[in-house]
């Protein structure tokens, strides 16, 4: 992203640059209401780790809107897809898709950020979780 002049970022002092919520897209225009938000997390072998991830997402303040996709799973050795079909049968809002082959995590982090449909999309590692007031 180029400062609206052209120039570049790095010549610019701190007051120059656009406020922080601008940069990242999560002002909303006047009249339309709070962005839509979606949270990806793409995940490998962290059965472990997604009920606490996801039910945390799922908790987060005002996102009762909100898309969840989990990129479950990255084709895991645990019991990774029998987690995700259990949150989905909890919560329709937690889709989930199995890889047949493994992917690695750039791909597979590219493939789920690109399926959401809301105005800002937020990476969570399937291993950790949000503050309660992060969305």
């Amino acid at each position: 992203m180029a400062p609206p002049d052209g120039g570049d970022w790095l010549a610019l002092g701190a007051a120059d640059y656009p406020p922080d919520d601008a940069r990242r897209g999560l002002i909303a225009m006047p009249g339309t209401g709070s962005p839509s938000i979606a949270i990806c997390s793409p995940t490998y072998n962290q059965a472990q780790f997604l009920v606490c991830a996801v039910e945390n997402v799922l908790r987060q303040t005002d996102y009762a809107d909100g898309e969840v996709w989990v990129s479950s799973d990255d084709a895991s050795t645990d019991d990774t897809a029998s987690v995700m079909t259990a949150l989905w049968a909890r919560n329709a809002r937690v889709p989930h898709h199995r890889h047949e082959k493994n992917l690695g995590i750039a791909e597979n982090s590219s493939l789920v950020l690109g399926r959401p449909t809301a105005d800002v999309v937020v990476r969570l590692d399937s291993d950790d979780i949000l503050l309660p007031d992060y969305v």
